[in-house]
């Protein structure tokens, strides 16, 4: 932990814009963990107005970043980082990966050639028919 949030007491209440100081993080980014529920918080009465704002509790905040992990993985389970190479590419790691334990999945293995032969394939037609001429039929003869 950095030492800003060492100096979070549990029993305190923050403003998001203290969350955001004391995590090092965007207030957007604040905001949406407790739109989206990641962490709670509660609304109080700005003074005598209207206006409101979200308190959240210290041990919330402490609970909310140590759950937060290392963020190497996305929500649905997958690796957030996508490597695009060929089959050979791949060949030449795959022993590596293998060897240190790396976890990887292909999706859409071949694509890329299939796509690219797919391309020149479009490409060799639309060159093919301006390469030939259209020759107008001559007039038939009365």
């Amino acid at each position: 932990m950095n030492a800003k949030l060492d100096s979070i007491k549990e029993t305190s209440q923050y403003s998001i814009n203290e969350v955001a100081e004391l995590t090092g993080l965007d207030t957007m980014y604040v905001r949406k963990a407790v739109r989206d529920g990641k962490l709670t918080s509660r609304m109080v009465s700005v003074g005598d107005t209207k206006v409101q704002k979200h308190m959240i509790k210290g041990s919330d905040i402490l609970t909310w970043r140590a759950s937060a992990g290392s963020h190497t993985t996305r929500a649905d389970g997958r690796n957030k980082y996508t490597v695009y190479m060929t089959k050979e590419e791949l060949a030449k790691i795959e022993p590596a990966l293998k060897a240190a334990g790396i976890p990887y999945a292909l999706s859409n293995a071949g694509e890329y050639e299939r796509r690219k032969a797919q391309k020149e394939a479009d490409v060799a037609a639309i060159k093919a028919s301006i390469a030939t001429p259209k020759v107008a039929p001559a007039p038939a003869a009365k």
